[in-house]
């Protein structure tokens, strides 16, 4: 199977699937003996493309990696030691699937291969590289000279890594990599594998030492930009755990892997680029539609935006306790269900772009949800959100850049019926984290929308509501906000409320005395999508992390 034809396409020489802890686990597990038994206690991913790039440059046809063999699928293609593979790993490949006939039916012999990139020796990865050099014994096949040492020159290591030595050519045209070309990117070497430099590999060891990606940009089309492509191996297995910078479970080095992450989404925010991994589902799609990891904003963007933001604000201005912002209609069919109950949340640095892919992929995964929909959306009400707190902040004669939306509380909350808030449970938000700015003026607030389902119960702002939800009961008790009480209900039940729709975000204060009463819907009937985010500084963020155990810059 194959992607239409471009200067770009991918192959699939069958499929994988593993267990879920060896995909990806969070760099806060840096124990390697640890995340190697860890891979043993998941269940299994679903199936995935065992993927091959094929690139149609003007000096002749390269591939980068040749996938996987049928002839794996025969006993004795692995060494009888590696039998714990088979409890990690599962492949299925067919004869039809073999590189060397893929090619041929594209009327591409392997003589007319300019050169093969192998990112990696892995089975899934240089399995085809026996074909096609007993074809064409002098097609130059690169990698780096760091992987060569690491697995070539050890091969019964290279077995117990994954790989199937016995089946690498006798003898073949290699050329070893040593990046010491040109700077790319963040990556300070390089090494160019066409004369023209639309083919160029770059370093992103970590899975296995001497790992490597390619970067590939397209010919450029009349009035248009060429397109950026990364071939990124098993750099990581897929762009939910690029995101989330989650190295894959078993792997030598974790922390290297976790540098490497960081490598290419540096490189996908200084420019637009296409990230490709070669067993994401979605790369077929990735590829087909261009779709960029990051869209890059240029500077002069990002202060347009904030001189935006802060148009019509009064330096003195407080904020309003309660906001309802002005509402636009969500996408049809955008998401009906979710098939769990699962929160999602994440502390760290604010990034509109890349909280807005990781919490589709989280979302789309759980639920029936047109991802890439998801994403403009929840990427549009992000920046809504971060324009509104800069005002604020400079409202409150912040430094809108180094402070006010530096780092943030991400949350996702998917639901399923339940009558457990048939009975609001009014309350207002107490302190969220020690402020380190005056609290009159600083943007203590909490952003909010469903993207599914009901929408936050909000009390309008009445100073009688919090008069009666901070006195005692008419029974002589204080009210216990913590779970739903019919008393208290009924007490306010005659205050008016707001009416916000999904998709409409509202921004409540905390820690003030007029902050909104509000509570979660009644969701008896409904499936429910619920989204939240809080902005402070990085050194308030953390030390929210600290107080509650989690880790700042990682998803939970």
């Amino acid at each position: 199977m194959a992607q239409e034809r471009g200067f770009v396409e991918f192959l699939t020489t069958g499929r994988a699937r593993m267990r879920e802890p060896m995909a990806g686990q969070p760099i806060s597990n840096q124990n390697q003996l640890l995340r190697f038994i860890r891979c043993f206690t998941g269940p299994w991913t679903p199936w995935m493309p065992i993927g091959v790039f094929l690139i149609h440059h003007a000096d002749g046809p390269i591939l980068v990696d040749t996938g996987a063999s049928s002839e794996c699928m025969k006993p004795g293609y692995v060494p009888s030691y590696m039998f714990v593979s088979s409890i990690l790993t599962q492949l299925e490949v067919e004869p039809k699937d073999d590189i060397v006939g893929q090619l041929k039916t594209r009327g591409i012999s392997p003589r007319d291969l300019q050169g093969i990139v192998v990112t990696h020796l892995h089975t899934d990865h240089a399995g085809g590289l026996e074909d096609i050099v007993k074809l064409a014994p002098d097609v130059p096949v690169y990698m780096s000279a760091d992987h060569w040492e690491a697995y070539g020159k050890h091969p019964t290591w290279a077995d117990m890594q994954g790989c199937a030595s016995k089946h690498w050519p006798k003898n073949f045209n290699l050329k070893l990599l040593k990046f010491e070309g040109s700077p790319v990117g963040p990556w300070t070497g390089s090494e160019a594998i066409t004369a023209d430099g639309q083919v160029v590999a770059v370093p992103t060891p970590g899975h296995v030492p001497g790992h490597i990606s390619v970067i590939i940009t397209e010919d450029a089309q009349p009035g248009q930009s060429p397109y950026t492509f990364l071939a990124a191996g098993d750099a990581t297995y897929n762009v939910g755990l690029l995101e989330r910078e989650e190295p894959d479970g078993i792997n030598q080095d974790p922390k290297t892997a976790f540098e490497s992450l960081k490598l290419i989404k540096e490189f996908s925010r200084q420019k637009d680029v296409v990230v490709l991994p070669s067993h994401d589902p979605d790369t077929p799609r990735f590829l087909r539609d261009r779709v960029h990891l990051w869209y890059h904003q240029p500077l002069e963007k990002e202060e347009q935006r904030v001189d935006m933001a802060v148009e019509s604000r009064e330096k003195s201005a407080r904020p309003e306790p309660l906001r309802i912002f002005p509402s636009e209609p969500l996408p049809p069919k955008l998401i009906t269900s979710v098939n769990k109950n699962r929160p999602n949340g994440y502390y760290g640095s604010f990034d509109a772009d890349l909280l807005a892919n990781t919490a589709a992929e989280l979302i789309a995964v759980n639920s029936d949800a047109q991802k890439q929909l998801l994403v403009e959306v929840l990427n549009r009400l992000l920046i809504q959100a971060e324009a509104d707190c800069i005002a604020e902040a400079v409202a409150g004669q912040k430094n809108p850049k180094a402070e006010a939306t530096h780092s943030c509380w991400f949350c996702i909350r998917m639901t399923l019926p339940t009558d457990e808030w048939v009975v609001p449970r009014w309350h207002t938000d107490g302190r969220m984290f020690d402020c380190t700015c005056p609290d009159s003026t600083a943007p203590h607030s909490k952003y909010a929308f469903s993207i599914l389902g009901p929408s936050t119960r909000a009390i309008l702002t009445n100073p009688d509501a919090h008069k009666i939800l901070h006195s005692p009961s008419p029974s002589g008790r204080r009210w216990d906000t913590n779970d739903p009480d019919l008393e208290l209900a009924t007490a306010l039940e005659s205050f008016p409320q707001a009416a916000i729709e999904p998709g409409q975000m509202i921004r409540f204060s905390w820690a003030q005395e007029d902050s909104p009463i509000h509570s979660e819907p009644d969701s008896t009937n409904m499936h429910r999508v619920f989204v939240s985010i809080l902005f402070g500084s990085e050194s308030e963020l953390r030390d929210m992390c600290d107080r509650r155990g989690e880790t700042y810059g990682a998803w939970y």
